[in-house]
């Protein structure tokens, strides 16, 4: 046995989707232990890796450094990361004097560790342990996304999701950078167990979801600072089996949801005074006369002076369309050629351009985006979003800063919140966790 060594165990913590590449290593003294060698990669689900080296001359002790770099879905480690952007990991048993270890990790990670034995041992042995710093947002639920301009300080993303617990309790995030979001606050005495829907009207937020109850009634709940919240009120008379989409047209705030019936038809409710008086839900009627419908929750849009409706078809070949109208009264549909989803899709407006974002009808669950400039008459190939980034929920869209967002549950069992961004809808950021302080 060397004189000196040192053997590194090295751990991730709740990081299912985050490859680690090693970019760096080295010894100041001593040479690698045979066969342990630190590993080229951690690729889940791999959880530990593990090195050692020891002492190689006469007195001598052994000391070394590793920088591995985190990868994200959708990322790719880059040939000369800056080592600020890298995890370092520092050891050092002289043949005199007591042993050493540090360590460092880039936002939003954080990373403890150091001797397991004795920091005097001749052949010591070290643990370090990386996890995600501040509190992770989880949902079992879609998260909604709206653009928000509370004041003087600018626009914020806001988020709202069901809470992961068996309250149901709806939660509340923000940011205005797409970096750290705030401490997640709850809509006060407010539960939903399917997901909310959520835009801005007149200068407040306005939250629409379903009760959790029997009843399944819709409900809104206003906030002019995403923190402090109305009680809620009903839509009269109006329920669904399925999520609400929600946005504001030609100065009225419109909820559309699916028919609590077996024939599942789109409907829309109407009001110019933030929900204190309703109009008549109203359908939504091909030019032949065929009422719309869907086994899924719609998503919704404006651009140009349109409302846009995207859906999965009511026929078995979960078909997307998308209809749009200047008056809510005359439609005009088209089928979005060879794109299926089995599920629910994300739809927002980006300058002249539609964005829509599914989940793959392959069994993959690829979030697949696809783009239309012409106002939804033809789109776009759909391109499955880089990584791949994939969900068992369905995903939402806005549009922040000019920039999309999209926003989704994470494919496993964390239940994480990631966010993802794109300048033009179909090349897009590797995706990040939500993350609170």
């Amino acid at each position: 046995m060397a004189a000196r060594s040192v053997h590194v165990q090295f751990n991730v913590e709740a990081m299912p989707n985050t490859k680690l590449v090693l970019v760096g290593s080295g010894l100041s003294h001593g040479e690698w232990s045979s066969g342990l060698q630190p590993p080229n990669s951690l690729t889940p689900p791999t959880t530990s890796v593990e090195w050692q080296s020891e002492s190689d001359g006469f007195l001598t002790g052994t000391q070394g450094w590793v920088r591995y770099y985190p990868v994200t879905p959708g990322g790719n480690a880059p040939a000369n990361p800056p080592d600020q952007d890298t995890i370092y990991i520092t050891w050092d048993d002289p043949y005199t004097g007591a042993n050493a270890y540090s360590s460092t990790a880039p936002s939003p990670y954080r990373i403890n560790g150091g001797s397991v034995l004795d920091y005097n041992a001749d052949n010591d042995s070290a643990v370090f342990a990386l996890s995600f710093a501040g509190e992770l947002q989880t949902s079992n639920t879609s998260p909604a996304l709206a653009n928000f301009a509370p004041g003087p300080e600018g626009s914020q993303l806001v988020m709202a999701y069901v809470a992961t617990n068996k309250s149901n309790d709806l939660f509340v995030t923000t940011t205005d950078t797409l970096g750290t979001w705030s401490q997640s606050s709850p809509v006060t005495g407010q539960q939903s167990k399917i997901a909310p829907a959520l835009t801005e009207f007149n200068g407040q937020l306005v939250l629409a979801y379903i009760a959790n109850n029997s009843s399944a009634d819709l409900l809104i709940a206003k906030s002019k600072d995403s923190v402090n919240w109305s009680p809620s009120s009903q839509i009269p008379g109006q329920s669904s089996a399925l999520a609400p989409a929600i946005t504001v047209f030609k100065s009225e705030l419109l909820v559309a949801y699916v028919a609590r019936n077996s024939s599942h038809d789109l409907l829309l409710a109407t009001t110019s005074n933030s929900g204190a008086n309703w109009n008549n839900s109203q359908t939504v009627i091909e030019p032949n006369g065929v009422l719309q419908s869907s086994p899924f929750t719609p998503a919704i849009t404006v651009m140009g002076g349109e409302l846009y409706i995207a859906y999965v078809a009511n026929d078995g070949s979960n078909d997307l369309i998308v209809t749009k109208s200047s008056n809510l009264s005359s439609w005009t549909t088209t089928r979005v050629t060879g794109q299926t989803s089995p599920g629910t899709p994300a739809l927002t407006s980006f300058g002249t351009t539609l964005v829509m974002v599914y989940r793959a009808d392959n069994g993959s669950l690829d979030l697949t985006a696809t783009v239309s400039i012409n106002g939804g008459a033809t789109w776009s190939t759909g391109k499955a979003i880089n990584g791949p980034q994939t969900s068992p929920m369905p995903p939402s869209l806005a549009t922040f800063t000019n920039t999309v967002v999209l926003a989704y549950v994470s494919n496993d069992t964390s239940q994480r919140l990631i966010v993802s961004s794109s300048s033009d809808g179909i090349n897009w950021q590797p995706g990040t966790n939500v993350t609170g302080p």
